[in-house]
């Protein structure tokens, strides 16, 4: 039988949500969502079992945040953050952005209500100030949160993704054609479902990993998607999910590391000017992989990061990381 492939690892245990789960609304309108007039979804998140008694202010730790990419979720980096070894001495934790894994479904979803999601969750701590983690997508909002709020972030790790636009080919627009088209009300097993996107999703990771989105109602035995499929569409075609909008003369001076896949075609060294123009104080480092380095070469990724937080310069970044009292 096939090997699961990494990011299936491990999944299925229990689930921390800060602070509520919620009941996720099924969103399905054709017409251009009311962009930033909603509040901030409270996102769902994924703590590791040893920094469960913690907190990132009583004890004095550093909060570092990790954001999954497009379709994907917290749990992609639940075997990361299960390593004894993983990020010594911070408060390490992923979550679900909006329209993924448990949080809410919203129309809307956009870079800049993105990042006010994610402040709003470190917020939630009593974090003002946290280093960021993100992969592909997540990464576009941990940039841009960089950008657009750098005195709220200590550093930044950018998995496999450019501050750049990308053509629809990258941005799984035929995946998410072939989830929207499948007849969901007709399928009564997972199974079912693989064999269905056997044909229109080929490659056999790629199909495990969008199955990784299906999931069953107890009750009813109706299979719906985790993500709002709908809404990524949107977010795609008419949004800014495929580009990288800035603010121009925005630049983020704190550290950051940009980790590549050497066989993915993402990060290219035609992007490396544009890197520096906004990250002058930014290094490129390269792992045997495809887009996946953290799940492809797990225990090499989390030896370069460890190294590199571990960096002099590094260290005291998140001074004053706590909210200040008189409501800031």
């Amino acid at each position: 039988s096939m090997m699961s492939p990494p990011w299936l690892q491990n999944m299925g245990r229990s689930r921390v949500s800060l602070p509520a789960t919620f009941i996720r609304r099924r969103i399905l309108s054709k017409a251009a969502p009311a962009a930033e007039t909603q509040k901030a979804v409270q996102l769902s998140a994924l703590i590791p079992q040893r920094l469960r008694k913690l907190d990132p202010i009583k004890d004095d730790i550093p909060l570092l945040v990790i954001l999954h990419g497009l379709l994907g979720s917290a749990n992609n980096w639940r075997s990361i953050l299960g390593k004894d070894n993983a990020f010594p001495g911070m408060f390490s934790c992923s979550v679900d952005l909006r329209n993924h894994g448990r949080s809410q479904h919203r129309p809307s979803m956009t870079y800049p209500e993105m990042c006010r999601d994610v402040l709003e969750f470190a917020e939630t701590l009593g974090v003002k100030k946290a280093s960021l983690i993100g992969h592909s997508m997540g990464g576009k909002v941990a940039m841009s949160l960089a950008l657009r709020y750098p005195e709220r972030v200590s550093s930044l790790v950018v998995v496999d993704i450019a501050p750049v636009a990308y053509e629809a080919t990258f941005m799984h627009n035929s995946i998410l054609d072939a989830m929207a088209n499948m007849d969901l009300d007709s399928i009564s097993s997972a199974s079912q479902a693989r064999e269905i996107l056997s044909e229109s999703i080929p490659d056999a990771q790629t199909r495990e990993f969008v199955l990784t989105n299906l999931q069953m109602d107890s009750k009813t035995k109706k299979y719906t998607w985790k993500v709002n499929v709908e809404a990524l569409r949107y977010g795609i075609s008419e949004g800014d999910l495929a580009k990288f909008p800035v603010v121009p003369g925005s630049v983020y001076e704190g550290p950051v590391l940009f980790v590549k896949g050497s066989k993915s075609r993402y990060v290219r060294k035609a992007h490396y000017d544009r890197i520096k123009a906004l990250f002058p104080n930014s290094e490129v480092e390269e792992i045997d992989t495809g887009h996946w380095p953290h799940a492809e070469a797990a225990d090499e990724f989390l030896d370069l990061l460890n190294e590199w937080y571990a960096r002099p310069e590094l260290q005291g970044l998140e001074e004053g990381h706590a909210m200040k009292e008189q409501g800031q």
